[in-house]
């Protein structure tokens, strides 16, 4: 037999047998029994290693948008714990991540719940949360655990904090912190065996290497004060980088410092493109603050929360009084008009 017979010879029988392997999948396929389409089944990706059972949910003072929910009773539904507080400028950023999830996939046996655990006695006010769900168009259960027993349940530590349960009811992924949307997308479907194409991940941070840490002002955490009297508090010549400092008649309590006088002011020495305080109105009524950004009201360095260089405050939440065109070196001050300011952490942002 020459060369060229046997080349022959192989290149039949290869042909042969790739025609037949084509046939026996196109049949499999056809039967269910194995996919060789684009949108096969998305596999489970960053699972822990040892899935256990789904602490309970317990202790919840109010259900928002839901009868009261147990885990026990949601197996045969994949199940996503949320904890979230809605002053966290950290867990307001996953929430259109989350009502997405919950859009997509809801009707599919997704079920979300939201477990609300404050960090700060306003965030307590059943009012005050129902408010923020219908403010940040939640729809899924949201549960105020306003003891933190299923926070403790969980042996949960952050804001937020994600836990994926399986059909079964034990916890096979968690994630804690902003980022990852795209694997959650994924494991959610590889969990109700939904075919379809993997997400992509698009997320990017807003920190910044060298942004201003987040920084408490109340005297239960309070950290990087530069004044060095305790009361009839006068600005320092200079405040270091990443400190804060008072000038006025403040009262310094255990989460907040309230302002007293008309005129009292606040200064932070912050690094970010974009600077968050939260505030409350001591009354309930709105009051005012004007803004300064190294001494000046110039708008394009001003938050979206600022107008024509005053903020007003009411509500007890999150107010950004800060952004700027890149991450940069600054002074913010905050001046307010009357007595009744209370102001109790900031947070940054450097993206």
């Amino acid at each position: 037999m020459t060369l060229k017979t046997s080349l022959k010879s192989q290149l039949k029988s290869g042909l042969m047998s790739l025609i037949i392997t084509v046939v026996a999948l196109t049949l499999l396929q056809t039967l269910g029994i194995f996919s060789i389409s684009a949108n096969a089944k998305t596999s489970l990706s960053g699972e822990i290693k040892f899935p256990y059972e789904a602490p309970k949910i317990s202790g919840i003072e109010k259900w928002i948008n839901a009868n009261p929910q147990k885990i026990a009773d949601l197996k045969g539904k994949v199940v996503l714990v949320d904890f979230w507080t809605y002053s966290c400028i950290n867990c307001l950023r996953t929430l259109p991540h989350m009502n997405k999830l919950y859009e997509k996939y809801h009707d599919k046996g997704l079920v979300i719940i939201g477990i609300h655990a404050p960090e700060f006695e306003f965030e307590k006010n059943p009012k005050n949360v129902a408010t923020a769900v219908e403010k940040f168009h939640i729809q899924y259960p949201v549960a105020l655990d306003n003891d933190m027993q299923t926070w403790r349940n969980y042996k949960n530590r952050y804001w937020p904090a994600h836990y994926l349960i399986n059909k079964e009811g034990k916890v096979v992924y968690t994630h804690f912190g902003e980022g990852a949307y795209a694997k959650m997308d994924n494991n959610v479907r590889a969990l109700l065996e939904i075919e379809g194409k993997q997400e992509k991940q698009k997320y990017a941070s807003n920190f910044s290497r060298g942004q201003s840490p987040e920084t408490y002002l109340g005297l239960e955490r309070s950290a990087n004060n530069a004044n060095t009297s305790s009361k009839n508090f006068i600005f320092p010549k200079k405040i270091p980088k990443n400190h804060w400092a008072l000038e006025g008649n403040w009262e310094r309590n255990r989460q907040f410092i309230e302002s007293k006088s008309a005129g009292d002011s606040l200064k932070f020495n912050f690094k970010a493109k974009k600077v968050f305080l939260v505030m409350s109105s001591a009354s309930g009524k709105e009051i005012e603050a004007e803004i300064f950004v190294n001494g000046k009201q110039l708008p394009k360095t001003l938050g979206k929360d600022v107008k024509n260089g005053v903020v007003k405050i009411k509500d007890s939440e999150l107010y950004e009084i800060t952004n700027l065109k890149k991450l940069k070196n600054g002074i913010v001050e905050i001046k307010s008009k009357s007595p009744g300011l209370r102001a109790y952490a900031f947070t940054f942002a450097g993206k």
